[in-house]
Parts: structure tokens; C-alpha cells; sequence
């Protein structure tokens, strides 16, 4: 297997490769990991997920946005599976349990309530597993314990109706988010597209007086404006350094099997123009703890250890750090290397990179 079988985020230059390694490639103490192989060196940007003081989640405004477009209609339960024999479709089709409809100008057969329920009844059919109600639960939970400062952590469905449209379900803590079901939008309708824009201006706009803002969107596939929540993004950033307006973060989790993480990759790596880095991503399959959201939250200049040493798979020692190990470092080794491990009071943490 290639080396680079092993990344994803690649992107070539002549002789430069940049990528970023797996989440479930790291060990548990690092959450992120960003290479840029250049004449025959790894050069290394690494974020910690451990050290982090509660101090770093103290003025956040929190929200989730879930997709709510037509294909994710069977990730909230809301579908179902299997396959009816022709003994019964016949059956269904004597009763008048058999439809046709017109959907998008497709003349499509359907069946009707009572010959789902019964076809479900006899074991032929049986609904689709709601995924993303535990994913948005979870999430919901965690940031509301380790980073909401206020009342909750605010809920909506993106891609409703014609695609651009949202639904705000409600604020949401730890008193009432045991009392929410996540089955997709009521008053809307799941969507006929996946536009993400108006759902970030929603949040951005309501929010724009608070001091940070984190705010999450989970979807299952294509976003149809990512030109436009590049151009958007790139604005944004480049009001927030020159303090027109507060900091924020924008963190999209892949749900299901047909997500476009190329399009996840294009944001995170997205170039503003600026020192201000708007999108993270992650794929929930993936993600070991939503602890590793936190990955581009810590403040760079944040210690975590009294001291710290980087060894190569050679005993080289690349980095010392005698006065603190902050939460982000850079550091560079030979591409021959295998793996990196990194020095600190009680512990040493291996991380491989080729093997």
C-alpha cells in the first residue's frame, strides 16, 4: 500500500504534496495532523485534544444545522427497505393498494400507507435506522456541557423545501434534549436540494453580537453552493481580522455513504486571504470523541505540558520544548521516518506516519 493510501486532502503542487492523516489514523492525544511533503521532509502542523482548560469554552454560542434535504429522508428513519414478493404486490394491486405518482415529472409506483404497514407486518419491508438522531444528540449535548455559555444550543434543519430554506426547532440543554426526537423539518418538508449558505447567514446574522460562535452542520452528501460558501467564507474572514465582526467557527460532519468529502476538504483547506481559518471537518464514522471538535479551537499559545521532546523512528530529536508544550505545533522530519513520538512528564505518545 502507498503511504499516501493512508491520507485523504491530498493536493499536488510540482514536488509538493499536502494532506491530512485519517482521525482514526491518530492516536487518542492527537486530533489533528496537517503534512506538507516537500523535498523529501514531513513538515508537520499537529493540534492536541488533551490540555484543554475550561477556560477555552467560556463564551461560545453554539448551534447544529442537519440536513434535511430529500436523500436524507432515509437517514432520520423516514424510509423503508426490503422487497415485496409478487405474490403480494398482486395481492396489493387487487385491493387498489398501488399508486402512481408524479414526482420531478417521473411518473413513479408507489404503495399505498396500509400496504407498507402490512408488508412491514409480514417482514418484507422494515423501516430505515434513524442515524442521525443519536450523531445530532450527541453532539448537541456536548456542546452545550463544554462550550455553550448560554441558555442552550440551538437546533435547525437545513435544505428544506426548495433547498434554501431552514427550520429552527428550538434552543436546546441538558434539561429538555432528553424529550427530542430528530426526524426531520414539520412545517417545511425535507428539500429539493442542498443549498448550505442561508442556514450559516442564519446563524451568523442572529448570533453576530456574541463574543464566538461555533456552529456545526451535518449532512450526507453534495453541496450544490460550495462556490458561493467559499465567496461567503472569504469575506467573513476577512471581516473578522480586520474586527468588524467576532470569531467563528464552522465545522460540517459527513453522515452516511455518499458524502462528498472532497467538497468538506476544499473548505477546510480553504485559502481566505487571511490568518483567520473559518471550516474544520470530520466524518462522523470517523471521529473517535466529539472531543475532536475542540481540534482548531485551542489558542495556539496555550501550554498543555511543562516540557516536551519530539523524537523520529531514528532517535533524532527534532523538537524540544523546555518552557511549555503548546496545543499547536510545527515540526519537521525525514520523509523516511515512520512514525514521530513526543516526550511528555509520565507519558510518551507514538504517532505512526508510513509503515
Amino acid at each position: 500500500m502507498s503511504i499516501y493510501d493512508k491520507y485523504f486532502g491530498k493536493k499536488k503542487e510540482g514536488n509538493v504534496e499536502e494532506f491530512s492523516i485519517r482521525s482514526s489514523n491518530l492516536v487518542p492525544e492527537i486530533a489533528k495532523i496537517d503534512v506538507r511533503k516537500d523535498k523529501g521532509t514531513f513538515n508537520i502542523h499537529l493540534s492536541f485534544s488533551v490540555g484543554l482548560s475550561a477556560d477555552s469554552s467560556e463564551g461560545w454560542k453554539t448551534g447544529i444545522a442537519i440536513d434535511a434535504s430529500s436523500s436524507m429522508k432515509g437517514s432520520y428513519g423516514r424510509m423503508v427497505e426490503g422487497k415485496i414478493p409478487d405474490k403480494l404486490k398482486k395481492t396489493f394491486e387487487k385491493n387498489n393498494l398501488i399508486e402512481k405518482k408524479n414526482v420531478d415529472g417521473r411518473a413513479v409506483v408507489g404503495y399505498k400507507q396500509e400496504a407498507v404497514d402490512i408488508a412491514i407486518k409480514e417482514g418484507y419491508l422494515k423501516k430505515t435506522e434513524n442515524i442521525v438522531e443519536p450523531v445530532a444528540l450527541k453532539f448537541i449535548d456536548y456542546l452545550y456541557d463544554n462550550l455553550e455559555a448560554y441558555k442552550g444550543t440551538e437546533l435547525v434543519y437545513w435544505a428544506c423545501g426548495d433547498g434554501k430554506e431552514y427550520e429552527s426547532v428550538g434552543t436546546f440543554n441538558s434539561d429538555n434534549i432528553k424529550d427530542l426526537k430528530i426526524q426531520g423539518p414539520k412545517e417545511l418538508g425535507f428539500g429539493s436540494g442542498t443549498v448550505l449558505t442561508p442556514v450559516i447567514k442564519y446563524f451568523i446574522e442572529k448570533y453576530i453580537k456574541e463574543k464566538r460562535g461555533l456552529y456545526v452542520f451535518i449532512t450526507d452528501g453534495k453541496i450544490e453552493d460550495i462556490d458561493d460558501v467559499k465567496e461567503y467564507t472569504k469575506q467573513l474572514a476577512v471581516n473578522i481580522e480586520a474586527g468588524d465582526r467576532n470569531f467563528v467557527k464552522l465545522i460540517l460532519i459527513g453522515v452516511g455513504e455518499e458524502i462528498d468529502e472532497n467538497q468538506m476538504i476544499e473548505l477546510d483547506n480553504l485559502d481566505t486571504g487571511t490568518d483567520i481559518d473559518i471550516w474544520d471537518h470530520k466524518i462522523s464514522k470517523e471521529m473517535r470523541e466529539l472531543s475532536e471538535i475542540f481540534a482548531e479551537l485551542v489558542d495556539e499559545n496555550e501550554i498543555i505540558t511543562s516540557t516536551g521532546i519530539i523524537y523520529d523512528s531514528f532517535g533524532n530529536i527534532l523538537k524540544k520544548y523546555s518552557d511549555g508544550l503548546p496545543a499547536k505545533i510545527d515540526f519537521t522530519m525525514n520523509e523516511n521516518s515512520e512514525w514521530f513520538e513526543i516526550e511528555v512528564p509520565g507519558k510518551k505518545i507514538k504517532q505512526q506516519i508510513n509503515r
